[in-house]
């Protein structure tokens, strides 16, 4: 698959990928290995992978991981209902007959994966795998197959196409990392986001989508708690637009800013930063249009 094509599909799914993402991908798709996006939240890597399979009509299997997780949480588990009902009514000698076996995302993943149709696999907050996920996960990304207890092998008829998000590719194991092509996500640069922006919200001002990008993208090299992400740009791109706003300024940003930023007091309590700085001389330039 080329990569104009990919892109292509992606912008017609939603979602406007950067350069380097695209070629990352597009090289995962085409050796085929798993593709490890790194990057804060809010940077687009799970809207990639949900536009991906959006764009290639495939199934999309998400397997969300957490501390406590173990290898069977994520691969398969036996129907212990089932499995004591049929004990009771003495209907089954074999207890682990595949009618008592319960799918999970890698399991689903590797049978959703037929002919040359693959799935997204699409694992988030690999950081916090236990060794026995890593193991399992490690099998499936390199024999795209899963040994099921009592009933052998299964092996997908393709590999699935497998995204691996994180915070941090510094705490997911050398051995994941091995099958990976590695990218790093970062907040787009203000053209990419005039063109989410536009994409998303057509009708917004260009004016005002110009400004908004400029604006939002000053807090991001700012020391704010938490950095607007792009779903939040677009949030707060709405609610201009339902106040008609057709430019920023002062009593605009401040009646709306609780949309864009979830950490104002934070904010207030270091006027030495940028945007403390920001809004001190917002509300002094309120303060002035008032006595005015």
């Amino acid at each position: 698959m080329q990569l104009e094509a990919i892109r292509a599909g992606l912008a017609q799914a939603g979602h406007i990928a950067s350069e380097g993402a695209l070629q990352a991908l597009t090289l995962a798709i085409r050796l085929p290995r798993a593709l490890l996006l790194e990057g804060p939240s809010g940077t687009g890597k799970t809207h990639l992978a949900a536009c991906l399979a959006n764009f290639l009509g495939a199934q999309l299997v998400k397997l969300a991981v957490y501390p406590e997780m173990e290898a069977e949480d994520a691969a398969f588990g036996w129907n212990h209902a089932r499995q004591l009902l049929s004990l009771r009514l003495q209907r089954e000698q074999d207890l682990h007959s595949a009618d008592h076996l319960v799918e999970r995302p890698l399991l689903r993943a590797l049978r959703a994966s037929r002919g040359n149709m693959a799935c997204v696999l699409l694992v988030e907050g690999l950081e916090a795998a236990s060794p026995s996920l890593e193991a399992v996960l490690d099998e499936v990304l390199e024999h795209h197959a899963l040994r099921v207890e009592k009933l052998g092998r299964v092996q997908a008829a393709c590999a699935p196409l497998t995204i691996i998000t994180t915070h941090d590719a510094r705490h997911v194991s050398d051995r994941i990392r091995r099958h990976c092509i590695h990218h790093h996500c970062d907040y787009p640069d203000a053209l990419r986001e005039r063109h989410i922006l536009h994409a998303t919200l057509p009708d917004a001002a260009r004016d005002l989508s110009a400004a908004i990008t400029a604006f939002v993208g000053s807090l991001r090299v700012s020391d704010l708690a938490h950095r607007p992400n792009a779903e939040q740009l677009l949030e707060w791109t709405r609610t201009l637009r339902q106040l008609d706003a057709i430019s920023l300024d002062p009593q605009a940003i401040q009646s709306t800013l609780g949309v864009l930023l979830k950490h104002q007091d934070t904010l207030r309590r270091n006027p030495a930063s940028e945007a403390g700085l920001w809004l001190e001389r917002l509300q002094r330039s309120l303060e002035t249009s008032r006595v005015t």
